[in-house]
């Protein structure tokens, strides 16, 4: 059977979850861009549905800081396969996968893939805004 609802205690600890995780992060001066499942939602501007995860975007020159900003969220990193991501999970299952970015002088990101070609986030595609439990993110 499929969930047609999701519990509103639930929406709301998750949301929250993710706009405080966004928060240390940019505090550190690291910026991020939200993907995947959330960043449909902040797209949306609201939570549709359960997320596994938290895809996060990020200049690869920024993911040292953003490990220890998520290691003092409770994460540890359970599988690193660097350059192309890094998985990392908390002891309550909260997980955040990163996503390196190296950007072209236009302002496009590439993620180096695990094959070594490259998928591209496009620099127009980097200027998109929406909302997570209220604050604005970018997307």
């Amino acid at each position: 059977m499929i969930a047609t609802y999701m519990d509103a205690d639930h929406v709301l600890r998750d949301a929250d979850h993710v706009r405080r995780t966004i928060h240390r992060l940019m505090s550190a001066d690291i910026r991020v861009w939200v993907d995947g499942g959330w960043g449909v939602d902040a797209l949306l501007g609201r939570q549709t549905r359960r997320h596994r995860d938290l895809d996060l975007a990020l200049p690869l020159a920024d993911v040292e800081g953003a490990l220890g900003v998520l290691a003092e969220l409770g994460y540890r990193v359970v599988d690193d396969e660097l350059p192309t991501r890094v998985d990392l999970r908390a002891d309550d299952d909260r997980r955040v996968d990163l996503h390196p970015l190296t950007f072209d002088a236009d302002g496009n990101g590439h993620q180096q893939l695990q094959d070594g070609s490259f998928g591209t986030y496009i620099a127009d595609g980097l200027r998109g805004v929406g909302r997570i439990a209220g604050r604005r993110v970018v997307v």
